[in-house]
């Protein structure tokens, strides 16, 4: 017998004869695509286990696809007569996980002796893509012919469709089961496992209208079949009429399905075109970008280097401009260096003239003065010797220094020189005038003969002590010159 309760038709009562069994009893909940937040996820039956000497026993079976795709569900909602449908929207593998549970949905139990059947597999049009199972069962009870077996690397087996099938030969029960719908089912058997996964779906997804693989628990061919297939030779012509109109009408459901397959595939292809194109296009407008980038990067490079350009061009002028006017500045200065010490070499002189006669009444006793004043001049012109072998190398340096130099750097040295050509005008206006005032010194020693001989040796060590010192005053200076020198920098160019 077949009763209706809420969740659909349900099969019961019909295995006194039967071997270990299991049958739906009734749908808990459907939620297969967790598309209602009221309800678990996942799809729950009431299952009944009896047959096989055991007692009659009543479990819960869970069904769950946590990673479901986008617009896969159960068929109808519900379970129909026998069979759960199984909707697939686009062919990518639904995973089904199985357990089971008491009937309180508190412990989970071991499989043992539990059959599950898969059916209607098909194949498209034109070999276009196959339906397929997947599983790592214990044992396979059977398979139909119109299905091709593979063993698959990772240990599980593969059951793909090779007959061309519709959705107006889908069986609405497995019970009466046609031959075609028969070679495209499979039976699968468990045994002391936990869980259980099955995968469904069809190959080169995303092509193709959705499509249904449905599955049940009742294998009526291990157990008497309770409802009552038509008898043989019933149907009559008018019965024959329909099932030819039925047959011409799915011949043509099927051509126009093969044209809506082409233009399915066209439009795919036309899409892809499109998108290779707007592909192209983006990449065409990174590379502008990239170019306008670029350009814009170079022109600034150039401006920065423009600009570092005038400021250095407009440094060296600078640094010229101030040579020029350090040369200029030492030149007076040199030029009144120069006329004050030919005013006090004439001063010195007249008063060497004055002092003549007086000299020369106490040469014997200047003498030994003059000859220490001799050796103090030769001392001074040592030193002044000194001096110009110490500019000497430093026009060298300076020399060594303008050649590494550019531009910029020579009027910097010809600011150098002017100042050093001060300096020596400088240190020779002022040797002239102690020359000067030393003679004199020696004419006043002469005119206080007994007591000048004394002051003219202790003048004349003075004399020297202060051409010591300012011999070693000038060598400081050149000293400091050439300390003072500013040092090459290598971005002056």
């Amino acid at each position: 017998q077949v009763r209706r309760q809420a969740g659909g038709l349900i099969q019961d009562d019909a295995w006194e004869n039967c071997d270990v069994d299991w049958v739906i009893k009734r749908e808990v909940h459907e939620n297969l695509d967790n598309s209602n937040a009221d309800l678990p996820d996942g799809m729950r039956f009431e299952v009944e286990r009896h047959g096989g000497g055991l007692p009659t026993q009543h479990y819960m079976l869970d069904v769950k696809a946590p990673s479901i795709h986008g617009g896969d569900r159960a068929g109808h909602g519900k379970a129909v007569g026998s069979l759960v449908k199984l909707h697939l929207a686009h062919g990518h593998p639904l995973h089904l996980h199985f357990t089971l549970w008491d009937l309180a949905h508190e412990n989970q139990l071991t499989f043992e002796h539990f059959n599950i059947g898969f059916y209607d597999l098909d194949e498209s049009k034109h070999n276009g893509h196959h339906e397929f199972v997947i599983a790592e069962p214990s044992m396979v009870a059977r398979f139909g012919s119109g299905l091709e077996v593979e063993a698959l690397d990772s240990g599980k087996m593969k059951f793909k469709a090779t007959n061309f099938g519709l959705g107006e030969d889908d069986p609405v029960s497995n019970t009466g089961l046609t031959s075609a719908q028969e070679a495209k089912s499979v039976r699968l058997i468990y045994n002391n496992v936990d869980t259980f996964t099955v995968s469904v779906g069809w190959t080169n997804p995303n092509h193709g209208i959705p499509r249904e693989v449905s599955f049940s628990l009742h294998d009526p061919l291990h157990c008497s079949d309770p409802i009552a297939a038509p008898s043989e030779g019933s149907v009559d012509e008018a019965d024959q009429a329909a099932a030819d109109k039925a047959e011409a009408a799915l011949e043509a459901l099927e051509e126009a399905q093969d044209r809506a397959e082409d233009a399915e595939k066209e439009a795919d292809a036309a899409e892809a075109a499109q998108e290779e194109a707007e592909q192209a296009a983006a990449i065409a407008e990174k590379k502008e970008a990239r170019a306008e980038a670029a350009q814009e990067t170079e022109e600034e490079a150039a401006e920065k280097a423009e600009d570092k350009a005038e400021k250095q061009v407009d440094a060296a002028k600078e640094r010229a401009e101030n040579a020029n006017s350090a040369k200029a500045k030492a030149e007076d200065a040199l030029e009144a260096a120069q006329e004050k010490a030919e005013d006090k070499v004439d001063a010195a002189q007249d008063k060497a003239e004055a002092a003549q006669e007086a000299q020369e009444a106490a040469e014997e006793d200047a003498e030994d003065a003059q000859e220490e004043a001799h050796e103090a001049t030769e001392a001074q012109d040592d030193a002044e010797a000194e001096a110009k072998k110490a500019a000497v190398a430093l026009k060298k340096a300076e020399a060594a220094q303008e050649e590494a130099e550019q531009d910029a750097k020579a009027a910097h040295h010809e600011a150098v020189e002017a100042e050093h050509q001060t300096e020596v005008a400088v240190a020779h206006a002022d040797q002239a005038e102690e020359i000067a005032s030393s003679k004199e010194s020696q004419a006043e020693a002469a005119e206080d003969k007994a007591d000048c001989a004394e002051a003219k040796a202790e003048a004349n060590e003075e004399l020297r002590a202060k051409q010591k010192a300012e011999l070693e005053h000038m060598k400081n200076q050149i000293t400091d010159m050439l300390n003072d020198h500013p040092a090459h920098c290598d971005d002056c160019d």
